[in-house]
């Protein structure tokens, strides 16, 4: 909810906090037709009402940040790995589930659109990064974090995950 999020960062603003490590989402940028990998720069158009969130959120947390006060936003594109608690509605633990239980998977569309992902430890060693970063260097800016290996068209995504689990493809 964006009202409670925008409240989180002012009560840690007005509380002391040092650093706050804002995740929001690689979904502000829609869908590109650019056969290229965005950056922080680049226009934002998000669709769903969680995407149109995040991106009115970005824009009133880069304001927050000051001598006291380093705020910091991390595009997460859509998160994977294994924990105690995982969601089978993010696309690669789905994909993952769909496989391993029934030997297939029905994808949406042509299975060409890319999509963006990264590995719950990758995010974790980014936080790391960021907390250990000098705040000057970081402060009221954007960083995507992710790699380009991680960009990758379902139907990809899908042989690899039948390769990695030794399943044939159907």
């Amino acid at each position: 909810d964006y009202e409670t999020r925008k409240r989180n960062i002012i009560l840690s603003k007005e509380n002391g906090v040092k650093k706050f490590l804002y995740p929001s989402s690689c979904s502000v940028y829609g869908f590109s037709k650019k056969n290229k990998l965005l950056s922080e720069n680049d226009e934002l158009s998000p669709k769903s009402t969680y995407a149109k969130a995040q991106a009115k959120l970005e824009k009133f947390a880069i304001t927050q940040g000051d001598n006291n006060f380093c705020i910091s936003i991390l595009r997460l594109p859509t998160v994977f790995g294994i924990s105690n608690r995982t969601r089978f509605d993010v696309k690669i633990n789905s994909l993952v589930y769909d496989i391993y239980k029934h030997g297939k998977v029905n994808l949406l569309r042509n299975g060409k659109q890319k999509r963006p992902f990264v590995h719950i430890k990758d995010v974790a060693r980014a936080f790391e990064f960021f907390i250990h970063t000098k705040p000057s260097l970081i402060n009221n800016k954007i960083f995507n974090v992710g790699e380009e290996k991680n960009n990758i068209n379902l139907i990809n995504l899908t042989k690899l995950i039948f390769k990695t689990l030794n399943k044939k493809d159907s």
